[in-house]
């Protein structure tokens, strides 16, 4: 169920197979982090981050592969598609998912991510988090997974992806809380853009409330 703060707000997200009953589904409350939203939002939108922070274990920063990256913008989301011929070189994405050809991710204004990887068959996992903030420094990560039915039980899924998701999600609350260490360190934050820096300044405008300018831009090949 999605529910409004006040009557006659904007228009909800289309929450696609997130409570679909041709699929299976569990949520997870990660607790209270010590992080900024806006940094969470914009790490998981970052595929470039897994190479350092997950390598390894989703990717591996000695062997990349190439993809094909585009972005996809409306006024009140953005979001990051990704092509690939061939699945990721971490031991987690070869022992775990299935073939892949194309992941999805896209923040609806302020606060709502939802990742989509597809493969030869469609479907094969939606991740949909809700980034809460608490305070300024602290976060409630919230997030709903979603699979088709027809591969094993729910049950033994959702233990598989817990089990294998647990170390990424400790890295990624880590790499947050140094981050606002640093950020407090030196008084405000100090970032650097690089060219796969494609969506960072229109994260921060959804966050905080404000429209974008729609756009298709892309693809432009990199590797991850």
């Amino acid at each position: 169920m999605l529910v409004r703060l006040e009557p006659g707000g904007p228009e909800l997200p289309d929450p696609g197979p997130w409570g679909a009953a041709d699929h299976d589904h569990f949520w997870w409350s990660q607790g209270v982090w010590r992080g900024r939203a806006l940094d969470a939002l914009e790490n998981v939108l970052d595929p470039f981050h897994t190479n350092f922070i997950h390598d390894g274990i989703i990717r591996r920063s000695n062997r990349r592969i190439p993809v094909r990256l585009s972005v996809e913008a409306g006024e009140d989301w953005i979001e990051s598609i990704i092509e690939q011929p061939q699945p990721d070189m971490g031991w987690m994405s070869r022992m775990l998912e299935p073939p892949r050809d194309r992941s999805r991710t896209r923040l609806h204004s302020p606060t709502l991510v939802q990742a989509r990887w597809e493969g030869p068959r469609g479907l094969t996992l939606c991740v949909t988090v809700f980034f809460t903030p608490v305070t300024p420094t602290t976060l409630a990560p919230f997030a709903c997974f979603t699979t088709p039915k027809g591969r094993g039980p729910g049950w033994l899924k959702e233990r598989a992806i817990r089990f294998f998701l647990e170390k990424v999600v400790a890295q990624d609350r880590h790499a947050l809380a140094r981050q606002l260490d640093n950020i407090e360190r030196f008084g405000a934050p100090r970032f650097l853009q690089g060219p796969g820096d494609l969506l960072g300044a229109r994260v921060a405008q959804l966050y905080q409330g404000q429209k974008i300018e729609p756009a298709r831009e892309g693809p432009f090949d990199f590797e991850l």
